[in-house]
């Protein structure tokens, strides 16, 4: 997954993960990136939460990882205000998870 500046097309940082990533999105304030990776090859599927730094060094840990080993996530995105991470899994689920606290409030 690469971060660019879309005003020039300067590439700031690029994640790596073992598998692919399926949906990215931005918070609301645009100061957090979420991601869902694929579920493949013994690698369970989860869901990334990344603080985006302005004008210091990029961390490439994230803030939190919110695993989906019942059912994989086939996407994810924030909700309003960015108070939870609402998720889509492959099996009909729909999931809503504190992502402050990596807790699951509703399925």
């Amino acid at each position: 997954m690469k971060l660019w500046r879309v005003q020039d097309g300067t590439c700031l940082f690029t994640w790596d993960f073992p598998t692919a990533v399926k949906r990215v999105e931005f918070s609301e304030d645009g100061n957090k990136l979420l991601c869902v990776t694929e579920q493949r090859m013994g690698h369970i599927g989860t869901v990334n939460v990344y603080a985006i730094e302005d004008g210091t060094e990029q961390s490439s840990d994230p803030m939190i990882v919110i695993p989906t080993q019942e059912s994989k996530a086939t996407v994810a995105g924030w909700s309003f205000l960015d108070k939870y991470i609402i998720m889509g899994h492959e099996n009909g689920m729909v999931s809503q998870w504190d992502w402050k606290v990596s807790l699951c409030v509703g399925e």
